[in-house]
């Protein structure tokens, strides 16, 4: 749990706690464009 706690508080001094979730979360009717961007972001912040 440590290592997500740390993701978090890295988040955190970014993004909202809303932003957070959303980034999250994988919606199945995604474009493969908005898969793409939201993969590089995830990637950004270590979480891919």
């Amino acid at each position: 749990m440590k290592k997500y706690e740390k993701i978090y508080k890295k988040l955190r001094k970014k993004l909202t706690d809303e932003e957070i979730v959303n980034a999250m979360l994988i919606l199945q009717d995604l474009t493969e464009e908005e898969k793409r961007k939201s993969n590089e972001e995830r990637k950004h912040f270590g979480l891919n």
